[in-house]
């Protein structure tokens, strides 16, 4: 009998491969997500942190979680852990204001 493998689990590790590079606690996060509620809640998390990373980084602009909250619409349990992750990627980006504090009110705006 064959096993069934998850089509998201291949992806979904490669993303949290990348967002590890940016910080170790965000990657453990996103395994975290993958272990509690599956590759594709995973996979979602680390696009999330990867679109993020656009914004903040390219675009100079850190939008509010909602923008992007429709990717976890059908995880809205693993949304703590990620706003976890995204908040460890913003740290090690040196954003200012993550150190503010301002950042928690901004993503649940």
């Amino acid at each position: 009998m064959e096993a069934v493998v998850d089509p998201y689990e291949a992806i979904a590790l490669t993303y949290t491969r990348l967002v590890r590079k940016d910080s170790a606690e965000a990657g453990d996060a996103l395994d975290r997500i993958r272990t509690d509620f599956g590759a594709h809640a995973a996979l979602r998390a680390a696009l999330l942190i990867t679109l993020l990373k656009v914004e903040v980084q390219q675009n100079h602009w850190l939008p509010s979680l909602g923008l992007y909250a429709h990717l976890l619409e059908g995880y809205p349990d693993a949304l703590p852990l990620t706003r976890y992750a995204m908040t460890c990627c913003l740290k090690s980006w040196a954003i200012p204001i993550v150190d503010s504090g301002d950042w928690i009110a901004l993503a649940i705006a």
